[in-house]
């Protein structure tokens, strides 16, 4: 699950709990928020990332396990750059992935 907090530190709600399917998040290892205030969710043991808006509804998914493009093994890394660019640390394909 996604939780989110103000910046004292209180609670506020949270989102997206544990399950299975592209819509959930099992083992997330990564997060990023791009220039929208969408939320990027890297997880390891789908292979896959997942957007959500800044409330927690899910926008679309991408990614599955494998050795081309697109696809991701032992990724660890995820970033959102000005442009939109989303960049992928796939270690276990030794590699980096942009996705424009």
């Amino acid at each position: 699950r996604i939780q989110v907090f103000d910046p004292e530190g209180e609670f506020l709600y949270q989102f997206n709990e544990q399950g299975h399917g592209m819509k959930n998040l099992t083992l997330p290892d990564s997060v990023t928020i791009d220039s929208n205030d969408c939320v990027y969710v890297l997880q390891w043991d789908a292979c896959s990332i997942s957007i959500f808006d800044n409330k927690g509804s899910f926008i679309k998914s991408f990614g599955t396990k494998g050795v081309k493009k697109g696809e991701f093994s032992g990724s660890l890394g995820l970033e959102v750059n000005t442009d939109g660019n989303v960049y992928v640390s796939d270690s276990g394909n030794n590699r980096i992935q942009i996705f424009k």
